[in-house]
């Protein structure tokens, strides 16, 4: 496996990056930021888009199912301060695959990236709090499909990892080409 440093994330874009099993770091801190420009750091909007979207994800917390977002509340403003709070409810939401998604829309030429099945392959975000660290792992497989022929050219599954205080997270990327043979 082979790993990248990418200070820009259009760098993913280009195919000879983009191999069957790559690891891009990314710096974290461009990441955050670029969700909380989404949302203004907003409180109110954020948890607003938290409530539409918990339906439509798998959320854990030390691999508890979360489906109640007055739960989820409840528990971060228990242990987290304001700051901490507003930064993991940005990642609790289809957001965090928004930096990814437009990035990997510009994959390569003719080509769409869609959305796999929305109940077998729905985007899942794993809080994990350990040690004093908040750890995320965010998976999520999307489509690649040829614009002129609609088929099936690749699956991507994409994994991202990070604590909040690291300094890059880590983008784990398998392709898997459908035009090829077993």
């Amino acid at each position: 496996m082979e790993y990248v440093h990418l200070d820009n994330l259009e760098l993913l874009c280009d195919n000879s990056h983009l191999q069957h099993n790559m690891c891009f770091f990314y710096p974290l801190s461009k990441y955050i930021n670029d969700i909380a420009v989404s949302f203004n750091n907003d409180l109110p909007k954020i948890k607003n888009q938290v409530k539409i979207d918990l339906h439509r994800l798998v959320l854990t917390i030390n691999n508890i199912r979360i489906t109640s977002f007055t739960i989820l509340y409840d528990y971060l403003t228990s242990i987290l301060d304001n700051n901490t709070l507003i930064k993991v409810l940005m990642l609790c939401n289809q957001a965090v695959m928004g930096v990814i998604f437009e990035n990997l829309l510009k994959f390569q030429n003719n080509t769409y990236i869609v959305d796999q099945s929305k109940f077998k392959n729905k985007l899942k975000i794993k809080i994990f709090f350990k040690n004093n660290k908040i750890n995320f792992i965010i998976i999520k497989k999307l489509n690649v499909i040829h614009s002129h022929y609609h088929t099936i050219l690749h699956d991507i599954y994409t994994k991202i990892t990070f604590s909040l205080d690291d300094y890059h997270l880590l983008l784990n990327v398998h392709k898997i080409n459908h035009l090829e043979k077993p």
